[in-house]
Formats: structure tokens, C-alpha cells, sequence
């Protein structure tokens, strides 16, 4: 093998025992960290914005997302709301523990309107919906019964769940309606914790102590409804084992947080399952334990209230069918595979250049041979051609260090002088030139410079591209 073949082969097998080495000691001889279910994936964790006990996140229970991404996460025995940004960094918090106006005591559910540059809070300890400004800014609070979870629909009005009834505002916090009581029967609520509205203007509404989603159309009517209210909480067959918060996509599908589950469920606008993430209950990351609030931050990202855990999660979820080729493969074949794809790549479609013994002596004579340098770091001549010119030197440059003799078969270049009736020299550059089949396949283009015009009319014929020395002074001589 040649010398040339060694560097990068040793290259590949060495990128190879690394990663088959990092996989071994680092992946299968590691301790579990997080959880990486099929289809969701572990990005980050908040646990707070420093390591001083009131800086910490405690039981957190709800959690939106503004149009930037800006995650609001209620801390609600703290009193406050607390604000980062799309990568996790801290940004703000506001609100003040305590009983007076503008105060929170007990804040669960969080809705963020970003046309009214508005953020409602549900607080169930003053029994208040507490509004500010996205900076936090205290505007208006507004006395409600067991105030829940709002959410703020696409018209600016603000839909408040609470122990029974739904309450609607103005963006303003002025009432408009109600709807529902507390009870069992449809069109009934029992703490609902989640609200969201699809695309066509449904509202569907996490029944969390019923254990369903109710989904009700613009005219408040009941019209479907998932999951039922369970005979005792010792029965295990039934749909959900608490739904909390909820929320919604660009394609109306709804993820619903399931509290006694530790999972999140995913269904079409029409209630057809499509897949659950989670399931057991645990700390590492990736685990939930009694989640509470969930957001959709975009591009398939999550932030969940994980409350048992004190902390907010942001994951990505990909569903079935919709996954990309790196989200099919797991990240170590990567590891092992493109390095000499990159490699293979590297290769693909590249010139390789040849040169026949007229066209040499012309850059020898104007001593073009930097020139020649400049354009190709390699040259591929015969055996023959390699030997008349490899001592020439030019300054500093020798001709052996731009040219590389290169094999023919013998019975391509007899056949190439019989069928085209030129000489033996000729004919053996010609064959030289010849692709090998891995030249084919990794599409490399080749170029002959020659001054033969008989040359370059039989390698026109084997759509072999050629350069007069003319040609070659003119296209490069400038660039130089």
C-alpha cells in the first residue's frame, strides 16, 4: 500500500478506537445522569437563579412562555415569579410574598399575553388574578373564588379555571362571563388545572379531579370528552391518572401533563393517542415527579413545572414518524461513522490533474513551473514522462515534488493505440488518464494538459477534458 493511502487510513482507525473507546468507558460503564426516552430529549434543567435558599426554585407549579422563548415560572411558596430565557440564563423576577395589593402568597398558574404585554397569575392563597406588565410591573389584581389556572386566547381574553366555574376577562381583568360549575357531569369541572384553545377556536379543558379533558366549541358546549371521572383512586384502568396543565402545538396537538402518571400524553385536537413520554417516577433528569405546568416554547420544545422536583425541565419532543436521521441514530454513530465520511467527502468530486511530456517541456522553457505549482499541488504523469522531468528545479520547487508517476494497464494503452491509431507514448498517458472504478464513484473529475492535438481529439472521444499550454497561461497567469 501506498504511503500516501497510510496517513489517512491510520487517521480513520485511530477517530474509530476512540469512539468505540469513549462508548465503552463513558456510555456503558457510566451511571445513569439523565433520561433520554425514545422520541423526547433531555435539554436542560432550572433549578433556579442562584444557590441561597430563596433563590432556589420550590415546588413550582406553573409555567408559560412568551413569543422569545422567556420562560415564566411561578415559585409558589416564595411568592414569586421568576423569568429566564430561552437557554435556562436568568433574566428577572418579581412579585412579593405577602397580603397586600400587588402581593402574591400562594401563585400557581401563569399565562403570558404578548400583543397586551401582560402576565396573569393565578394566586389561590389571596384568591386574586394578579396582573403585571412583562417586566413585572404590577397593574391590576381582581378577587376570584379558588383561582386556578389562566390562559390567554388568541382575541386578548383571559380564561380563568378555577374550583368549578371558568371565568372570562377582558385583557384587562374586567369580567365578561362564566360557564360550568363544579361537578361530575359534562360541562362540569372539578379544579380544572389546563386550558388551551386550538386553531378553530375549541377550548379544551384539563377536568383534572374528573381525570378527562373536556372539549367545548365557541358556543361553550361540551363536544367531546376523554377519560372519565374514576369510580375510587384505587382504580388503575382509566385514561389519565391526574391531568394538570396543558398545552398545544402549531398542528393542535395537545400534551397534557399527567401529575399522578409522572408523564406527559400526547393526542390529536379529536383525541386520537399518539404517544406518552415519562411514566415512572424518578429525579434523574428526564424523570418527572407529580408534574404540574407545561408550556410550548416552539420548534418542539417543552418547559414543564416538574413540582416534586423543584425544578423546571425543557425538553424536545419528537413524535412518532417525525424524526429526523440524527434523531433516529443514536449520537455514537455519528461518532463512528462520519469522520471518514467527512473523509470520503473530502474526496468527492475532486480535479485530479495530468500532464503529458510536450506540455511539460513548454513550462520548463518559461519556466512556469511555480506556476504550475500554484495550480496543482500534484501532477499525474507516466512512469516515463516522471523520470525525463523529476530533477528539474526551479528556484526552490523541483519537479519531483509536483509530479507523481502513475500505473496503466498495458492492455488498455495497446488498445487505446489500435482503436485510434496513435502512437505507444501517447496512448500510455491516454490510459493513464483512464478512471479507476472508486475515481467513478466518488465522481472525480480529471484534466489533461497536453499540446498534442491528436491527444486531445482521442481524449475528447473518452470525455477526458484537456488545456493547451495556451489555455492554461491564460486561465491561471492572471490569478497568480
Amino acid at each position: 500500500m501506498k504511503q500516501k493511502y497510510l496517513i489517512p487510513l491510520i487517521i480513520i482507525l485511530t477517530l474509530l478506537f476512540l469512539a468505540l473507546a469513549y462508548f465503552y468507558f463513558f456510555v456503558l460503564n457510566k451511571p445513569a445522569e439523565k433520561v433520554n426516552a425514545a422520541g423526547m430529549k433531555h435539554l436542560f434543567s432550572i433549578y433556579g437563579w442562584g444557590s441561597k435558599e430563596d433563590e432556589l426554585l420550590r415546588k413550582p407549579r406553573g409555567v408559560a412562555a412568551d413569543k422569545d422563548g422567556n420562560i415564566y415560572v411561578t415559585n409558589t411558596p416564595k411568592g414569586v415569579v421568576a423569568v429566564f430565557d430561552r437557554d435556562g440564563n436568568f433574566v428577572l423576577k418579581f412579585g412579593k410574598f405577602g397580603i397586600n395589593e400587588g402581593d402574591l402568597r400562594g401563585p400557581i398558574g401563569i399565562s403570558v399575553s404578548d400583543s397586551n404585554n401582560r402576565v396573569y397569575v393565578a394566586d389561590r392563597v389571596r384568591f386574586r388574578l394578579v396582573i403585571f406588565d412583562k417586566r413585572g410591573k404590577f397593574i391590576k389584581e381582581v378577587p376570584v373564588l379558588s383561582p386556578v389556572t389562566p390562559y390567554v386566547a388568541k382575541d386578548g381574553k383571559v380564561y380563568l379555571a378555577t374550583f368549578g366555574p371558568i371565568v372570562i376577562f377582558d385583557k384587562d381583568g374586567n369580567k365578561i362571563s362564566s360557564f360550568g360549575r363544579r361537578g361530575l357531569l359534562p360541562g362540569e369541572f372539578d379544579y380544572p388545572h389546563g386550558l388551551v384553545m386550538d386553531s378553530k377556536g375549541y377550548l379544551y379543558v384539563s377536568d383534572t379531579n374528573n381525570t378527562r379533558i373536556q372539549v367545548l366549541d365557541k358556543k361553550l358546549n361540551v363536544v367531546g370528552v376523554k377519560g372519565q371521572p374514576p369510580s375510587s383512586l384505587l382504580e388503575t384502568q382509566r385514561e389519565f391518572g391526574l391531568p394538570a396543565g396543558m398545552t398545544i402545538d402549531e398542528k393542535d396537538r395537545l400534551y397534557v401533563v399527567d401529575s399522578f402518571d409522572f408523564s406527559i400524553k400526547v393526542y390529536t385536537n379529536t383525541g386520537k393517542f399518539l404517544a406518552k413520554y415519562g411514566g415512572e417516577a424518578g429525579t434523574l433528569e428526564g424523570q418527572f415527579r407529580y408534574p404540574d405546568g407545561i408550556t410550548y416554547m416552539g420548534n418542539k420544545t417543552f418547559a414543564i413545572a416538574d413540582t416534586g422536583n423543584d425544578r423546571v425541565q425543557v425538553i424536545r419532543i419528537t413524535l412518532p414518524g417525525e424524526e429526523s436521521l440524527s434523531e433516529r441514530l443514536p449520537w455514537w454513530i455519528w461518532l463512528l461513522f462520519v469522520p471518514p465520511i467527512i473523509w470520503l467527502l473530502s474526496l468527492f468530486g475532486r480535479k485530479k490533474f495530468f500532464a503529458d511530456e510536450d506540455f511539460l517541456k513548454r513550462v520548463i522553457e518559461d519556466s512556469n513551473l511555480a506556476l504550475l505549482a500554484s495550480v496543482a499541488n500534484k501532477v499525474y504523469v507516466t512512469e516515463k514522462t516522471y523520470q525525463q522531468f523529476a530533477n528539474y528545479s526551479e528556484d526552490e520547487i523541483t519537479a519531483a515534488d509536483i509530479l507523481e508517476p502513475r500505473s496503466y494497464s498495458e492492455n488498455l494503452a495497446n488498445e487505446i493505440s489500435k482503436t485510434y491509431e496513435i502512437d505507444k507514448n501517447n496512448a500510455e498517458t491516454l490510459a493513464a488518464v483512464s478512471k479507476r472504478w472508486y475515481e467513478k464513484l466518488l465522481l472525480q473529475r480529471f484534466l489533461l494538459f497536453t499540446e498534442n492535438t491528436e491527444m486531445r481529439s482521442v481524449a475528447s472521444k473518452r470525455k477526458i477534458k484537456t488545456m493547451s499550454y495556451e489555455e492554461f497561461i491564460e486561465k491561471f497567469m492572471e490569478k497568480s
